[in-house]
């Protein structure tokens, strides 16, 4: 049974969802929260997303792009905790080793999208987007890959210690439910710490 042909009000929801500075836009404010064991797939992760906020779109009730980008960013989480989920119930499958997170966290590669957002000026998002990018971005700043990662695994990606357990498992090595517990615990002190320190720090005032 074929498709019906788009209408034309599903024309122009495919290009509000994919117009380039839309799409700018839910790279840079997904990026201090999506998972660095996927960082490599990003992209497509982000694209799928947007296939699957079309596929939806007439559950979509906003009017303004921000309302739209608040949508997408909600389609986008959900969507890496299920690509998170089943991995974590695929044995073969072994998560990127953390030297490579490390790489990746301080060197983004030449031409990448993450290099790329970093130049982008932050009156590129929506003032509330924008300061919460900010927050987290200056939160997660202090943190080693490994903390930062299995902090959003249990608070943004939902998962249970068990599920992290296993994904944070490679082939030479397990991880038990017990160890990823003790992980996420120092985990939380590291960032009780760094929250300790920013209330300590000096605000600068408009002439820094």
């Amino acid at each position: 049974m074929s498709q019906p042909a788009p209408t034309r009000e599903d024309e122009a929801f495919a290009r509000r969802l994919w117009d380039e500075k839309f799409v700018k836009q839910v790279r840079k404010a997904s990026r201090p929260v999506f998972p660095e064991i996927l960082r490599p797939e990003r992209e497509e992760v982000i694209q799928e997303a947007l296939a699957k906020a079309y596929g939806k779109r007439d559950q979509f009730k906003g009017a303004t792009q921000e309302d739209l980008l608040g949508w997408v960013l909600v389609i986008l989480k959900n969507l890496t905790i299920d690509i998170l989920r089943k991995r974590s119930r695929e044995p073969a499958v072994d998560p990127v080793p953390g030297e490579v997170l490390d790489e990746h966290a301080a060197a983004p590669a030449a031409g990448s999208a993450d290099e790329a957002d970093e130049g982008e000026e932050a009156s590129d998002l929506p003032p509330k987007a924008a300061g919460w990018v900010k927050m987290v971005k200056d939160v997660l700043a202090g943190l080693s890959a490994e903390d930062r990662d299995i902090i959003l695994l249990r608070h943004d990606k939902h998962l249970s210690f068990p599920e992290i357990a296993e994904l944070l498992s490679t082939g030479g090595q397990t991880v038990t439910e017990d160890a990823a517990k003790m992980r996420y615990h120092r985990a939380v002190k590291r960032l009780m710490e760094i929250a300790e320190e920013a209330k300590r720090r000096p605000k600068r005032g408009p002439d820094g």
